[in-house]
């Protein structure tokens, strides 16, 4: 009888074969985790900036965004979509994160005056967990911010947007090196917000995308969702 357990190798695990690795160990084998099975098709990641100032029409756009995903794809076997929202402190290093995992969990899409902050590392690494998670070959990843990276430390003081800006650029980094994953990282308002071409070499200068609006990021999506449907109806 095969027995398996929880491995805490991992944050999330994997699987560990009892028998296989007592086998392994008398021969010398060393692998003895189970591969995570991919089956073919597309999973959707929406990681979203919820400091405070995505409060307003930027905030009810992408709550709109994703619900309607999930309205279109959410009974597709071959499309998987999942969101998460995150934001900082600003008295301490504390970040809080939502995911957003159905139609009904997109009311949970809102700014906290508790959290004002932008921890953009936290928020990607977050992200980074969840596509682990997914089970889809093909990873689309979307990431809507608009604004540079801003965190407190323990004892309230904002940290260097330097440091923060190259853990962000690592942590992107991580993320595209993920098999089968397209990253595209919506920095919103463009200039306006205080980004910078020079900004987008931290984002990712293929991946990165200075846009006016959240119009412009509902256009992008509206534009995959079509052709995720029309590569659906052809099979």
């Amino acid at each position: 009888r095969r027995v398996l357990f929880r491995s805490s190798i991992e944050e999330e695990g994997d699987d560990l074969l009892v028998d296989e690795y007592i086998n392994g160990m008398r021969n010398n084998h060393t692998k003895i985790f189970r591969s995570k099975q991919t089956v073919e098709g597309t999973s959707i990641i929406i990681s979203i900036d919820g400091s405070g100032s995505m409060r307003g029409t930027k905030i009810d756009l992408c709550r709109d965004t994703i619900a309607s995903l999930y309205k279109a794809l959410g009974n597709m076997h071959s499309v998987s979509i999942r969101g998460l929202i995150w934001a900082g402190a600003r008295l301490n290093s504390k970040v809080a994160i939502r995911e957003i995992k159905n139609l009904s969990d997109c009311k949970r899409i809102a700014t906290s005056g508790t959290y004002p902050l932008t921890p953009t590392p936290d928020g990607i690494r977050q992200t980074i967990h969840i596509v682990k998670q997914t089970k889809h070959k093909n990873k689309l990843v979307i990431i809507l911010t608009d604004g540079t990276p801003c965190k407190s430390d323990d004892q309230g003081q904002e940290m260097n947007p330097e440091i923060l800006l190259e853990q962000t650029k690592k942590e992107i980094e991580q993320l595209k090196r993920m098999p089968h994953t397209t990253v595209v990282v919506f920095l919103i308002g463009g200039f306006s917000s205080g980004f910078s071409s020079e900004h987008k070499k931290f984002f990712g200068n293929e991946s990165a995308v200075l846009v006016n609006d959240m119009e412009d990021v509902r256009d992008f999506v509206n534009d995959k969702l079509t052709k995720i449907m029309k590569g659906q109806i052809k099979k």
